[in-house]
């Protein structure tokens, strides 16, 4: 009797990956969404859990390249690749590079890969513990002007306090690179 594994939800996934493996032509790809099943609201913990389940499930040891992309559904060539993982490290690019756990995450992983017990204890656990604020960090919300990116960090600053003005910050700048913005 086959396994049935889940289906990826390609319509409505935030994120997807392209694994490059040596005993594949064409690159294994999926979804951070099932189908029939919700994501998290907070996209960075949703990118960390789902990193943290690839490699958990063994995949960079099948593969020799593992790409993280947006999943923005107007052809793959205009996602934006946010983590790149191989057997030697990491990269973080568009933004992925301002998300401390995750960046936390993977630089305790690559720091303990030869320890696999102590490799695997930082993974991303299915809870995060108390209030996270980062689910408006969103670099698919679009702004028409300069002035509207202004006005909607400086709500967030005011909604959830000067704690996430270095955050807002980053992704301020981030939204000006991607968007380019006048």
């Amino acid at each position: 009797m086959t396994q049935k594994f889940p289906k990826g939800d390609r319509m409505n996934a935030t994120y997807r990956h392209e694994f490059y493996q040596e005993s594949r032509s064409l690159p294994f790809v999926g979804y951070s969404k099932m189908l029939g099943h919700d994501e998290a609201q907070d996209k960075e913990y949703l990118l960390e859990q789902y990193i943290s389940r690839m490699l958990r499930n063994g995949y960079m040891e099948k593969s020799y390249c593992m790409d993280f992309f947006t999943n923005y559904q107007r052809g793959n060539e205009k996602d934006l690749l946010l983590v790149s993982i191989n057997s030697t490290g990491y990269e973080l690019t568009n933004g992925a590079e301002l998300y401390p756990h995750l960046n936390n995450m993977l630089k305790h992983y690559f720091a303990n890969i030869n320890n696999p017990e102590k490799r695997d204890e930082v993974f991303a656990n299915k809870k995060r513990m108390g209030f996270q604020a980062e689910f408006w960090y969103n670099f698919q919300k679009t702004f028409t002007c300069k002035a509207h990116l202004v006005e909607y960090c400086a709500e967030i600053i005011k909604k959830f306090g000067e704690g996430q003005r270095s955050r807002c910050k980053g992704y301020y700048f981030k939204v000006l690179e991607l968007q380019n913005l006048k």
